[in-house]
């Protein structure tokens, strides 16, 4: 259903086997994935205890240059992109942690586990 009205998508953050910490959820708005991956990295700020380190891996790019580059461009020009309401959301997340964030890129052709469970998640 991509393009469609009638187009769904889901997002999840996984943080291990049967941890409590792992969450999903239907993304809201205009369903693409690039708005998926970044509902995700959100999911993750959320969920993840605010003390301590995160690690958020991801094979979006697009998240990562999204938050990295340009997310300062898009608070100056008043979060007017179309995922301009999920980036202040996810900078406002970071902000309110006492530990740091870090955004690693894993190749798509890689496998990984995490990345296999978080989609059953979505």
């Amino acid at each position: 259903n991509a393009g469609k009205h009638t187009a769904r998508t889901g997002s999840s953050a996984y943080f291990g086997p049967d941890s409590t910490l792992n969450r999903s959820a239907r993304v809201w708005g205009n369903p693409t994935n690039a708005r998926a991956d970044l509902v995700a990295l959100l999911l993750a700020l959320e969920a993840a205890p605010k003390t301590k380190t995160l690690r958020v891996s991801t094979w979006s790019e697009y998240a990562i240059r999204s938050i990295n580059y340009h997310a300062f461009h898009n608070t100056v020009c008043g979060w007017t992109c179309t995922i301009g309401d999920v980036m202040k959301s996810i900078l406002q997340g970071i902000r309110a942690r006492s530990a740091p964030v870090h955004l690693v890129h894993i190749k798509k052709d890689e496998i990984h586990a995490h990345f296999i469970a978080a989609k059953g998640l979505a």
